[in-house]
């Protein structure tokens, strides 16, 4: 199965290098004409397909370390809200399942920010705020959630809530959102 990935990323290799687009990224191409012909841009693209790839195969410790590189490039400002938001939110999947877990609030945190956030960073958010024993900051993140998908609530696990009820003081703001 090695082989086949190593195969695999090789051919994607040659098909990038050659002008044609990078089919097996989930992540939509925002590049300008100009960053389109820009080697570099190029090839950050493709790492961060690679990212993606290496998640998607649960080969976490090589994702999380090349999402790692992604990011903290500079023409990661370049990607759409949209692409930033999907690998922040990826490399806190990422740091979670390394059990890297205040490395992956504070990616989840990142993600949460954005306009465009999803239902499922503000719920990993308020549980890893909770793992940490932040429990004001859990339950902002959960009220968060609840407030914005509330068709959603019947899918959440109620031993959470039940978890931050007991946790908050009687008196607490935060225990009156929940």
């Amino acid at each position: 199965m090695k082989g086949y990935f190593t195969l695999a990323v090789a051919i994607v290799l040659a098909l990038g290098q050659s002008g044609s687009a990078f089919a097996a990224s989930t992540v939509a191409d925002t590049a300008t004409t100009a960053n389109s012909v820009d080697p570099r841009y190029q090839f950050f693209r493709q790492q961060l397909g690679n990212a993606h790839a290496m998640a998607r195969n649960e080969n976490f410790a090589n994702a999380d370390r090349v999402f790692s590189q992604v990011i903290g490039d500079p023409l990661f400002a370049s990607l759409s809200q949209a692409d930033q938001r999907t690998a922040l939110s990826t490399a806190g999947w990422m740091a979670v399942k390394l059990d890297q877990l205040a490395r992956a609030r504070e990616l989840y945190r990142r993600a949460a920010a954005y306009e465009d956030a999803d239902p499922d960073d503000w719920y990993r958010l308020s549980l890893l705020e909770l793992e940490e024993e932040r429990y004001e900051a859990s339950s902002a993140a959960f009220v968060e959630l609840a407030e914005r998908w509330p068709q959603l609530l019947p899918n959440v696990d109620e031993f959470h809530i039940h978890r931050l009820l007991r946790q908050l003081p009687p008196d607490s703001p935060a225990r009156m959102a929940l």
